[in-house]
């Protein structure tokens, strides 16, 4: 009987849609992405139509990349236009770029040729970016009550959804002295898929929501991968009274449960980026359809983004390049690629 593939990385690898259990993921190659750019240290990398936009953690700008013309984002600073320690972004569909521009407080807003629009203030500090075709301003933002906080360009605020999820009722009850400071737990990764609907990663929790645009929650999918069950353990392991306060901004470190949520508008699917580097590939109600991750031996993935053509592209912890993700061809027993 012929086997079915689908194409999750397009014209890099084909991935086959039956017979891969939940703990079962394809290794791909990791090789540097071919764009005409050198960057800092990058933080994030966004695709978008034929656009690449390369959050340089290092300089205070983003680069974006189009073809073998590159446009300079912002610069050191803390004035209009100026960016410091910028944290993530995201562009609209008019190409405007939205970025946390974490050592000022702020959302830093840019139009398609990098001149600044203004932006208004971060404040409670979020987690989690995503911008809709209108450039409506999705933020995490768990302290004020709800998990997603909108606003527009002004910064005046729209609406709100999501309910704060009590970590003792997902994780346990031993998680209960965390429950007052639920707001650490529900730090999010968010993206918005073609319809508009908001999903939502959880960084510190295994939950997958997926919400409309106007904030009705659509699915809600508990992550139970096998690789998922020691980071879950470890937050466990977490030492000390709930005061306890060490890197993370929240006050608490915490292992990371998914690192990333992503859109491809190319194929229609979601990539979930879970804490050990496997990329889950999942239909628009949240099915799994395959799995992946680099092969290779050292660094961290940090996100992932798909290019128009289907390309995978990915940033890694501490690098100064963008990476793509590929893999060779699977063949069928008949000897033909079935697409």
């Amino acid at each position: 009987m012929r086997r079915s593939y689908i194409t999750t990385l397009a014209i890099l690898c084909m991935l086959p849609l039956q017979g891969l259990a939940q703990s079962m993921a394809v290794p791909v190659s990791i090789t540097r992405a071919q764009l005409s750019v050198q960057t800092g240290v990058l933080r994030k990398i966004v695709a978008r139509g034929e656009r690449v936009y390369l959050l340089d953690a290092e300089h205070h700008r983003i680069a974006v990349v189009s073809g073998s013309s590159t446009v300079f984002v912002g610069q050191i600073g803390n004035g209009a236009g100026d960016l410091y320690q910028p944290f993530d972004l995201d562009v609209d569909g008019k190409g405007r770029v939205y970025v946390q521009d974490n050592g000022n407080a702020r959302i830093a807003i840019f139009d398609a040729n990098g001149r600044s629009l203004g932006g208004f203030a971060d404040s409670p500090k979020s987690m989690g970016i995503a911008v809709n075709e209108a450039g409506d301003v999705y933020l995490g933002r768990p302290q004020l009550g709800s998990l997603v906080a909108v606003y527009d360009r002004s910064g005046r605020k729209l609406r709100s959804f999501g309910t704060v999820v009590r970590p003792s009722s997902i994780l346990g009850r031993e998680f209960s002295r965390y429950d007052s400071r639920a707001a650490v737990f529900n730090r999010v990764h968010l993206a918005i898929d073609d319809g508009g609907n908001v999903w939502v990663a959880f960084a510190f929790m295994p939950l997958l929501y997926k919400f409309s645009p106007d904030g009705r929650l659509l699915l809600e999918k508990r992550l139970t991968y096998p690789e998922l069950k020691p980071v879950v353990a470890a937050i466990g392991q977490v030492p000390g009274p709930p005061d306890y306060a060490e890197m993370n901004f929240d006050g608490l470190q915490l292992p990371l449960v998914t690192r990333d949520v992503a859109w491809d508008a190319h194929a229609k699917r979601v990539l979930l980026l879970l804490g050990n580097e496997r990329t889950v590939v999942l239909d628009t109600n949240a099915r799994e359809l395959a799995g992946f991750f680099p092969d290779r031996d050292s660094g961290n993935l940090q996100n992932v983004s798909v290019r128009s053509n289907g390309e995978v592209l990915a940033s890694i912890f501490g690098s100064s390049h963008p990476y793509r993700l590929g893999a060779k061809s699977e063949q069928p027993h008949d000897g033909k690629e079935v697409k």
